[in-house]
């Protein structure tokens, strides 16, 4: 009898000793290799991913664009020159003509089609640094969801070894005819499930790093370190706050005001058309020929205007103000609908924020039932498949928390990322080639 309730204690430490290290704080374990941490590794994927680089190239081109409208407002100098062998009168040809022309009024249309191209050369800015926030959303999330993985993996090894060893001594109990063959089988199921649980978070776990590992190129002898934080990040701003914020520094809303304004110019360019279009140029000319022997240089201006063309342009201009029309209706609609998905992050959020502190609080509960349960089972007043119920809820809970915690940091991440400039915007165009 002695020995029967020795060897019983012995196992209940054992209990307590493995659950207790259910909810002990861990660190990740490293064979010298350096570890990268989330700030650098956000660092690293904006620095080389191609979705970056195919930004950063669409920008360099509209900056190209940009130039060569620039150089519309300077001299254009033109050169031709011909010389050649003949027969009859005379044996050698010769014409040379060079030119200067500045022009001196369109109508404003090279002023139209310069302020056009800045705006586009602002549109792919914006796209740049929407990539950029796309990326970083991507890869902040994925860490998270790598950090919830790691955790989950933790909370189920210690229900594997934990549910190991109670059917270890469930099965000597079985075999001694203490227990049906019923409930042994519920505790192999109940292992087996943890077991099951514990291969899915790890493989997710893999999945997540592997992910980011593509995706910044580290190499080898790299790792990712994974940075467990128990301080939870409270939303610090209203709605309103957030939204004054994002209309002023998100891609997304600008873009609307900026797809109006090229248009805007563009209309203007086409509008430039009316008008004569008059230049100063100097010539010098020199023709010799049978009957042209000439040798003279001409300064004065040159002028072209198309008077009539029959309505064409008229109805051009008519259908690009139309086309303005719904380019300004369209970005309402757009900005609208990012408004309200905005809005909707917003209230998830705060409805997050409040299941979190729920989920703690009865993970705090479950805490207590088990402790509770161990009491019992120690003086006798409970039975071990009642401890055992104990630690199998407070696990659930714990799981239930850790995965509210992660909701929570996804939707934040989502909010406040697009609410706020990003460490990469102030320098969006460094560090890209």
């Amino acid at each position: 009898m002695k020995h029967t309730m020795k060897q019983t204690i012995l196992i209940l430490l054992a209990f307590f000793c493995i659950t207790g290290a259910l909810f002990a704080s861990e660190t990740i374990r490293s064979d010298g290799s350096p570890l990268i941490g989330l700030e650098e590794l956000v660092s690293r994927v904006l620095k080389d991913d191609a979705s970056v680089r195919e930004a950063y190239a669409r920008y360099e081109k509209e900056r190209s664009r940009l130039g060569a409208r620039e150089a519309d407002f300077l001299p254009l100098f033109k050169t031709e020159l011909y010389e050649a062998a003949s027969t009859g009168e005379r044996t050698f040809l010769t014409y040379f003509d060079t030119s200067v022309e500045e022009p001196l009024f369109e109508g404003g249309k090279r002023i139209a089609l310069k302020n056009e191209a800045e705006v586009r050369v602002q549109k792919e800015h914006l796209k740049l640094t929407e990539a950029k926030r796309d990326l970083e959303i991507f890869v902040r999330s994925t860490y998270t969801e790598a950090l919830c993985e790691e955790a989950l993996t933790k909370i189920a090894q210690e229900k594997v070894k934990t549910l190991s060893a109670l059917h270890k001594r469930e099965r000597r109990i079985y075999k001694k005819g203490l227990m049906t063959k019923e409930e042994l089988l519920k505790s192999e199921t109940k292992g087996l499930d943890a077991k099951q649980s514990l291969v899915k978070h790890k493989e997710m776990l893999d999945y997540h790093l592997s992910i980011l590992q593509e995706l910044s190129g580290i190499p080898e002898k790299m790792s990712i370190g994974l940075e467990q934080s128990e301080r939870l990040p409270e939303m610090v701003h209203s709605f309103d706050a957030y939204k004054a914020q994002w209309e002023t520094k998100n891609p997304a809303y600008l873009m609307g005001h900026l797809e109006v304004k090229e248009k805007e110019f563009d209309l203007r360019a086409l509008q430039a058309e009316r008008y004569p279009k008059l230049s100063l140029a100097a010539r010098w000319n020199v023709n010799r020929d049978v009957f042209v022997d000439t040798n003279r240089g001409m300064i004065g201006i040159t002028g072209k205007w198309n008077i009539w063309d029959f309505g064409r342009l008229s109805h051009e201009i008519e259908a690009k103000q139309h086309e303005l029309e719904e380019i300004r209706a369209q970005a309402e609609v757009e900005m609208r609908k990012r408004e309200r998905e905005f809005r909707m992050i917003y209230h998830q959020t705060r409805a997050a924020f409040e299941k979190v502190r729920m989920e703690k609080s009865f993970a705090r509960e479950r805490e207590e039932a088990f402790k509770n349960a161990k009491v019992k089972q120690i003086t006798r007043d409970g039975s071990m498949k009642e401890a055992e119920d104990a630690f199998l809820l407070l696990a659930d809970a714990k799981e239930r928390t850790t995965e509210a915690v992660t909701d929570y940091r996804l939707l934040l991440i989502r909010l406040e990322t697009r609410a706020r400039e990003t460490s990469s915007d102030a320098h969006s165009l460094e560090g890209v080639s």
